[in-house]
């Protein structure tokens, strides 16, 4: 199907919504008094403003008629607002106040949007990435869609939402401090990455990992050694370690399969938990985000995040797997024949290696020294404690923790840490300041596209908290699942959406405004769940990492096969079975006993007990059948 037909196939279902009868009113058509913004139909109480009508007088009597019809009516004291109760039926309503004489003092005119509606932008923003895979396209379509209801449909309101897009929802998705700090943390973060390549220190860190890679065993756990050092980008940790440790995989004989899955497999699940890394940013501004529209939410956003780390049972699990087979040695299902295929090649070109080691180190020349990167990254980490510390209040470390400023320690971390790279870059390698500047600007400028992502997702999880989706879907679902299920369900929920989409920061900004309020709605009202709020947002996590591994059109999937060399359909097959096993022990193990109230260690635990023994049942260790397979023919 070509591209414009796709494209045709998602703006079809969004007109063909148009067209059925009494779902919206034409909020254009009257000039009224009372400004009454579109309402949900599951919302118990509307409040209208009342300031800007005539002076009413204390002790009168108002009446309130929808559609001519009489319904509760109460004012403040100051006079300054009313409340009725919406009606349960979605349509056009009318609206007038009036004294008890039957004067009418004011009319309005809103919509009572049906409930259902309310999921359509984070719909549409699914099906659109299914049909084009084109992540900015579907959130785009979201934030449209979201903004045309809000307005009320209509055909006539299809320009004017779509104008007000650009001119009120992306502009209020970053007129926020909070978010600010965000987008600053960011560029500071691809800055500092580029930095660390120009001033040599990652290439040193390389050479002298290379150097313990002596055989088959020995390189793969080199090679995902280098994935836990390099923590703090996925598309960096790929591009390096896949591009230098590949002739050190081909001198070894490890399958650039091989080679592929281990860089794929420490990336996203790494920069997804840990507590400085260019992903960070953007999953603690969603959760904070979505927490300020939930009534009674004051947790902190990223000790709420560090919470959800010990419940992302996947991304542990996941280099649980790589260690496992890189320690063992043993392997199973595709990826045991790309291994055993490898092992009955001639030995790539030793050229391969030095090409792949000059890559990594860049060309501006000078010594290589390990402290040029390993003291940014010190400096980094050592700043983010430091102020988390400084600026919360309390006797203990979690409460002060809980009270910190996460954001300004994020971004004054990143700063000196993207400061200290460049000094060394200046000092250590005696590059011209010019030449400096310009390469951080080029770790920034790699950031762009993620920038212009951060704020579609702002404004989608905005648009779906102003049409309370959550509440509706909160409200459809009450008694009907339980809550020690919610996990597991949106686990999956999450993974086959990244599959889906292949894009994983696309599936937080969908899943997280409708999966938070959910759950928060339900531990309100039972006692002893309080550890399902960071499992959720740990199954949205994890979940959307598990599925963007397994999709074949997936960036880091993609990145991840270009830069071990490997055919992508190859990557794809040899890594999906380790991926489908770790998903299936994190569900069955993990979620779902911790979501009923196991203690999650204890399930981790036995989760990974679970991953070696699999693996060993399942696995065959590559070097003691090479000889025996490969003498056959």
């Amino acid at each position: 199907m070509k591209f414009s037909a796709k494209i045709g196939i998602i703006l079809s279902c969004i007109l063909a919504c148009l067209f059925v009868p009494g779902i919206f009113a034409h909020a254009s058509e009257t000039e009224t008094d009372l400004n009454i913004s579109p309402i949900n139909f599951i919302n118990q109480e509307v409040t209208i403003d009342l300031k800007d009508l005539a002076p009413l007088k204390t002790g009168q009597n108002f009446v309130l008629t929808l559609n001519g019809k009489a319904v509760p009516f109460s004012v403040s004291d100051d006079l300054s607002q009313g409340q009725f109760s919406a009606p349960r039926d979605w349509g056009r309503i009318d609206v007038a106040l009036s004294d008890k004489s039957g004067t009418v003092i004011a009319t309005g005119r809103s919509t009572v949007i049906a409930g259902w509606l309310s999921l359509l932008p984070p719909l549409i923003a699914i099906i659109a990435a299914i049909f084009s895979r084109t992540v900015l396209l579907a959130l785009f379509l979201g934030v449209w869609s979201g903004a045309w209801i809000m307005l009320g449909g209509g055909i006539g309101n299809l320009f004017s939402s779509f104008v007000g897009v650009f001119e009120t929802h992306l502009i209020d998705a970053i007129y926020n401090r909070d978010r600010l700090k965000v987008i600053s943390f960011t560029f500071m973060m691809g800055g500092m990455v580029s930095l660390l390549a120009c001033n040599g220190g990652m290439a040193r860190i390389v050479e002298v990992i290379k150097k313990f890679a002596t055989s088959r065993r020995r390189g793969q756990i080199a090679i995902s050694s280098l994935g836990l050092i390099i923590f703090f980008d996925d598309i960096a940790n790929t591009l390096l370690i896949g591009k230098t440790m590949r002739p050190v995989a081909d001198r070894l004989k490890i399958s650039r399969a091989k080679l592929a899955y281990i860089v794929d497999s420490t990336a996203a699940p790494l920069a997804c938990i840990a507590f400085a890394t260019t992903w960070i940013g953007y999953e603690v501004s969603l959760i904070q985000s979505v927490g300020q529209g939930l009534d009674g939410f004051t947790e902190n956003a990223y000790s709420l995040f560090l919470s959800s780390i010990a419940y992302s049972f996947y991304p542990l699990l996941a280099l649980v797997m790589v260690w496992t087979i890189a320690l063992t040695g043993r392997d199973f299902g595709a990826m045991r024949a790309a291994e055993l295929k490898v092992q009955a090649e001639d030995p790539k070109d030793s050229k391969t290696e030095t090409e792949g080691v000059e890559s990594a180190g860049g060309t501006h020349g000078g010594k290589r020294e390990i402290f040029y990167a390993l003291i940014p990254i010190g400096l980094m980490v050592f700043t983010l404690i430091w102020v988390l510390l400084t600026s919360g209040d309390g006797g203990d470390f979690r409460t002060r923790l809980g009270s910190a400023d996460s954001f300004k320690a994020l971004m004054w971390a990143s700063f000196l840490g993207a400061t200290s790279a460049g000094l060394f870059a200046l000092w250590g390698k005696k590059q011209k300041l010019n030449e400096v500047i310009e390469s951080w600007f080029s770790g920034v400028q790699a950031t762009f596209m993620a920038m212009i992502v951060l704020m579609l997702s702002w404004a989608v999880a905005d648009v779906t908290q102003a049409l309370k989706a959550a509440d509706y879907l909160v409200g459809f679902l009450d008694g009907e699942i339980s809550l020690a299920l919610l996990p597991a369900a949106i686990f999956i929920l999450a993974g086959c959406t990244a599959f889906a989409t292949g894009t994983s920061w696309g599936t937080m900004a969908i899943l997280l405004p409708l999966t938070l309020p959910l759950v928060w709605s339900g531990i309100g009202t039972a006692s002893g769940q309080d550890h399902l709020l960071p499992m959720v947002i740990a199954a949205v996590l994890s979940g959307a990492v598990f599925g963007d591994h397994c999709s074949p059109i997936s960036d880091t999937t993609v990145l991840s096969s270009l830069a071990s060399g490997c055919d992508h359909i190859e990557h794809v097959a040899t890594q999906m079975p380790y991926a489908l096993l770790t998903a299936i022990i994190s569900i069955l193990i993990c979620s779902l006993p911790v979501g009923f109230g196991l203690p999650w260690w204890i399930g981790l635990i036995a989760a990974i007990i679970a991953i070696i023994a699999a693996v060993r049942v399942l696995g065959t260790k590559i070097d003691t059948t090479l000889t025996k397979e490969t003498t056959k023919g």
